[in-house]
């Protein structure tokens, strides 16, 4: 994900309608596109780190598991 390149679409399609606003709303576009995926892949860190340790013969339970995600929302 973070290789994606979720600019190019609105890059190519700002000349789209000349002589209008749609320039500035592919860059508002791009921009709420860009954050969003930006916090699925801190969400998706995180997880990772919750579940990391199953890897290293570290058990967790359900308990602690759904209070670690539910803790992500609160700062979220």
């Amino acid at each position: 994900m973070n290789d994606w390149d979720v600019g190019e679409p609105y890059a190519v399609s700002q000349s789209a309608l000349p002589g209008t606003e749609f320039t500035a709303v592919c860059a508002r576009a791009f921009t709420a596109t860009d954050q969003a995926l930006g916090n699925v892949c801190s969400r998706l860190r995180e997880i990772v780190d919750i579940t990391d340790g199953a890897a290293n013969d570290y058990v967790v339970t359900e308990t602690d598991f759904v209070a670690a995600l539910s803790a992500m929302d609160q700062h979220g």
